[in-house]
């Protein structure tokens, strides 16, 4: 699955998405193959999606601990009940979970079918994709 990132108002790219892989090694052997390639005339980058203070970072609730040096997965196709405790119990027997965040429609509130799990430890992270 992948997901790019639009302007709520105009629906327009913002210019990032995230891409689903089945495993680790596929979504490895794909940064390391596409990192820096020019895609329509413009040099791409790829990583592992992460916490910041851009659209993702938004994601992350002020009142939890910070995990601006943390692990964070792009988890996508959730069903439209998934709620963030519920993302939240289904990552944290991989270990370091540290937050997780369901994205809804700003207006209507539903979930967007995706959202973003964090972890303290980036092994912990990587047991969760494989």
């Amino acid at each position: 699955m992948c997901k790019v990132v639009g302007d709520k108002n105009t629906g327009h790219s913002l210019g990032f998405g995230f891409v689903d892989f089945a495993n680790r090694q596929t979504a490895s052997a794909a940064l390391e193959k596409f990192n820096g390639r020019i895609v329509y005339g413009q040099e791409i980058r790829v990583d592992w999606a992460h916490t910041g203070t851009g659209a993702a970072g938004k994601f992350i609730n002020p009142n939890q601990e910070d995990i601006s040096g943390h692990y964070c997965l792009f988890i996508g196709n959730l069903s439209s009940d998934v709620e963030d405790q519920m993302l939240f119990d289904a990552f944290a027997a991989f270990g370091s979970c540290s937050s997780a965040k369901v994205s809804r429609d700003p207006e209507t509130q539903r979930v967007s079918g995706y959202g973003f799990v964090s972890f303290r430890e980036r092994k912990d992270a990587e047991s969760a994709i494989e």
